[in-house]
């Protein structure tokens, strides 16, 4: 019965509802093998990666976009932790906590929990099947608040990715829905519609950010494990993400975005890479604003890496995470926390496994 039904979904709606539909219902760790399986499918470039390179691929655990990203035909595959481990061994390194990082009210809730409030955006509110709830705010609709704020952001409270963000602003009389000029008809159109949604103060990024692509917010991922010999957390590798004109009011590398390499001891920026049209592209300046990128510092840089891993010490439970925040002029804001967040970004630099402590970590909690 389930197989003819799974037959008919296909026939009508084609592979990648079904799926979707089969990681939506499929317990763990079955959903993170369709998850694998669901990326593959939609990431795949038939003319850069051979039939016989896919399936070498597959018999060493990696998707052939990797194959590509990595440079797999002259790069050493055993330095690299493979997609197999990230999608389904490192799920389930933070056990239940997962759920609390899945969940962005929850995961703000554990940041207050360990002292990090002043690292977060002020939260106005919630959107719940089409209805806006005001919190701590007198504010009791989407257009008075960003009348009063000038700025705000509405994002979705389950899941991360990229997914839809919404940044609404006001300007010399003006609403702007994601850069577009809009009545507040549609501004009260759009919460009206949505659920399941946080709105919080949008954040301003610090100059140096500003300068390189202003069209985005644009995140540094900061990866965390937590030692239990040492007792400490520690940080094996970080990026920079900026959007481009391509990656559509977003930063991130699946749609076009740069990732950047960061030097953990200076914080100073390294060469960006881009993944377009089925290649690798690295570049020193941005290729829209033509700003340089290599060489420039971030600021208080070591001051971000220390609170962070203070923050990560505080919640041991949470083994292994990816950090995104935004850098302010003065500090930093965690936008949020990912509980098994992606290789390629971070690969696309240095081969994961190549650090030491990270490949021991991986090692003790069975990931490799």
């Amino acid at each position: 019965m389930v197989l003819t039904r799974v037959r008919e979904l296909y026939r009508q709606k084609g592979a990648r509802v079904v799926i979707s539909a089969l990681r939506s219902i499929a317990p763990p760790p079955i959903s993170h093998y369709v998850s694998l399986i669901e990326d593959e499918y939609l990431t795949r470039n038939e003319g850069s990666v051979s039939r016989r390179q896919r399936l070498w691929c597959y018999r060493h655990g990696f998707m052939s976009e990797s194959y590509v990203v990595y440079g797999l035909d002259r790069n050493d595959h055993r330095e690299y932790l493979s997609d197999h481990a990230r999608y389904v061994r490192t799920p389930r390194l933070n056990g239940r906590a997962s759920d609390l990082l899945h969940n962005k009210l929850a995961t703000r809730q554990l940041i207050e929990s360990v002292g990090g409030e002043d690292h977060l955006a002020r939260l106005h509110g919630i959107v719940q099947d089409g209805e806006y709830r005001a919190i701590r705010t007198d504010a009791h609709s989407p257009v008075d608040l960003v009348e009063r704020e000038n700025a705000i952001v509405c994002k979705g409270m389950v899941g991360g990715g990229g997914g839809r963000v919404d940044i609404v602003r006001y300007e010399d009389d003006e609403f702007r829905l994601n850069g577009e000029e809009v009545p507040p008809s549609t501004i009260e159109h759009a919460f009206s519609t949505a659920t399941n949604r946080l709105v919080e103060s949008y954040i301003e990024q610090a100059d140096y950010a500003e300068s390189i692509y202003p069209e985005t917010p644009n995140t540094i991922r900061m990866i965390t494990c937590y030692d239990p010999v040492e007792e400490e957390a520690f940080c094996p590798i970080a990026i920079h993400r900026f959007g481009t004109d391509a990656s559509d009011g977003v930063d991130n590398w699946s749609r076009g975005g740069l990732s950047v390499a960061i030097d953990r001891e200076t914080g100073e920026l390294g060469e960006a890479a881009q993944f377009i049209d089925g290649e690798v592209c690295r570049m020193n300046a941005h290729p829209d604003s033509e700003t340089q990128i290599t060489g420039t510092p971030v600021p208080h840089w070591q001051r971000i890496l220390d609170r962070v891993l203070e923050l990560a010490c505080e919640m041991p439970y949470v083994k292994h995470a990816g950090w995104d925040i935004i850098v302010t002029d003065d500090d930093f804001v965690v936008i949020e926390i990912n509980d098994h967040p992606g290789n390629r970004t971070l690969q696309v630099h240095e081969p994961l496994l190549r650090n030491d402590r990270l490949r021991e970590f991986h090692e003790r909690e069975g990931v490799i």
